[in-house]
């Protein structure tokens, strides 16, 4: 599994924790993902794509720097949360 992959489906629990999804599908509906594909994201038979990864930053205000490990802020805001291991 790509680290990109990781961090994005550990996103997915931070949204969750904070309210601003409620579940997987609530997330998958709003970033146009199908549900099934987060699946096979997790087993290892897929992985999330450049649109895919554009429409989650996006939605969410969500620092692709972030996705791909350059930056520890999460968010694009200046209180935003800093994550350094996924």
């Amino acid at each position: 599994m790509y680290n990109s992959d990781k961090r994005i489906l550990h996103l997915i629990t931070v949204l969750i924790f904070q309210k601003k999804v409620s579940s997987i599908r609530e997330f998958c509906l709003k970033v146009e993902i199908l549900e099934p594909t987060i699946s096979k994201i997790k087993k290892g038979q897929a992985h999330f794509t450049a649109a895919h990864i554009e429409r989650i930053c996006k939605a969410f205000n969500v620092n692709a720097n972030w996705i791909f490990g350059a930056e520890n802020k999460v968010f694009n805001t200046p209180k935003s949360i800093e994550i350094t291991e996924v």
